[in-house]
């Protein structure tokens, strides 16, 4: 008898297959041995405590307890870590698993969604997989997107506005009376702001879903607080609003462990912070470096640095041939050349700056027209005249200490 295959949904048909390549050859290595810079998580590992409450649940012989589902103790320590009402939470395992949920409770068949570029693939294929059109916004200037390309794909159809605050790619953020803007001109439509980054960088609209209903709030422990392998993510949102995701959201709450994990990793936010500012300080080393050498590229407001090379596949393998892993962001549209590097310490951006001193020569872009300049790479490391610039501390520090 002939096989035969189940016909699947259109909208998966639509999707594209799955490279696996790099992930296989990254994990066929001692993972040890490997710096990874190439999706933005913590470079480091979770705060002592993470582990302390890890093993003492397993000791404990809690394993064989489904997790609450409604993540209760977690969205009260969330409520108080974020000052947001503990009605307005409600907590999943990833920022995809996230999306997905309020996909499946906003979009349908016959209407639309619009992500806002430079949008991760991930994030489109989420969308797609509801059924609606998903359509991407198109920006003059892929770095400095403004509010009104972004209005002129909004059509009555329009449900659901994806955009990360700062951008996951190019590092763009949008000021808070650009959203005010979105958030009235689209009143009937959902939008959701990716905040994944708001620990490096303190941007925050949370204040604005008191005052805007059709605003969605993402946060993620996968960064700073370094639980990628132990994914939870939340929401905040109108409490009307979590009445209705929650019906589907429920089922893809945070396992047990990552609970457990989420719940320890808020009750030692000085780790956190202290890991926040040794990437602030490694940011400064690669910017008096980085220009030294002859390099242009953006330092971010998120955990991630972009750099423009003539050859972004040569140097990213040159990377991986010394078990650095770094992204080319060239399949991207207005991103051709450039590579994004996540920022962790200062003593592993060292690392990374030697190697590229080592290629500064040949791969360096002229910055101002300034010729390139042979590097002593036994020298390269400028510490002495980092100047660490005095910041506001973000929110979350005001209510710790």
């Amino acid at each position: 008898m002939e096989k035969q295959l189940v016909k699947v949904a259109p909208q998966t048909l639509d999707l594209a297959d799955i490279d696996c390549e790099a992930q296989e050859a990254l994990f066929a290595i001692d993972d040890r041995l490997v710096l990874k810079l190439d999706n933005n998580e913590a470079t480091v590992g979770p705060s002592p405590l993470v582990f302390k409450a890890i093993s003492r649940a397993a000791a404990d012989n809690q394993l064989n307890i489904e997790a609450d589902i409604y993540s209760r103790r977690l969205r009260r320590k969330i409520s108080h870590y974020v000052g947001a009402n503990y009605n307005s939470i409600a907590c999943f395992s990833s920022i995809s698993d996230s999306l997905a949920v309020l996909a499946r409770t906003y979009l349908t068949f016959g209407l639309e969604a619009l992500a806002v570029y430079p949008a991760e693939k991930s994030i489109v294929d989420i969308l797609i997989s509801s059924g609606a059109q998903v359509n991407v916004t198109e920006h003059e200037d892929v770095f400095r997107p403004n509010v009104e390309e972004i209005t002129r794909k909004i059509s009555p159809k329009t449900r659901l506005i994806y955009l990360g605050n700062p951008a996951n790619c190019s590092g763009a953020c949008f000021s808070e009376a650009e959203l005010v803007f979105l958030l009235s001109y689209a009143e009937k439509s959902l939008i959701v702001l990716d905040e994944s980054y708001y620990e490096f960088c303190g941007i925050t609209m949370v204040d604005l879903t008191k005052k805007f209903s059709n605003l969605v709030i993402l946060r993620t422990f996968a960064k700073a607080f370094a639980l990628a392998g132990a994914p939870t993510s939340y929401i905040i949102t109108d409490p009307q609003n979590i009445r209705f995701i929650i019906r589907i959201g429920q089922y893809s709450a945070p396992n047990f462990l990552a609970q457990t994990a989420a719940l320890a990793a808020l009750d030692d936010i000085s780790y956190m912070v202290d890991y926040v500012r040794q990437v602030n300080r490694a940011k400064h080393m690669l910017f008096d470096n980085l220009t030294r050498m002859g390099y242009a590229f953006i330092i971010t407001a998120a955990n991630f640095i972009i750099l423009k090379v003539p050859d972004s596949e040569n140097i990213c393998r040159s990377f991986a041939r010394n078990n650095i892993y770094v992204r080319d962001l060239s399949d991207i549209p207005g991103m051709n050349g450039y590579i994004q590097l996540t920022v962790g310490t200062p003593v592993q951006m060292e690392t990374v700056l030697e190697h590229l001193g080592r290629q500064s020569k040949e791969n360096a872009e002229k910055l101002n027209n300034v010729p390139f300049q042979a590097v002593d790479t036994s020298k390269i490391i400028i510490r002495d005249n980092i100047e660490i610039i005095k910041e506001p501390e973000p929110d979350y520090i005001e209510r710790y200490y």
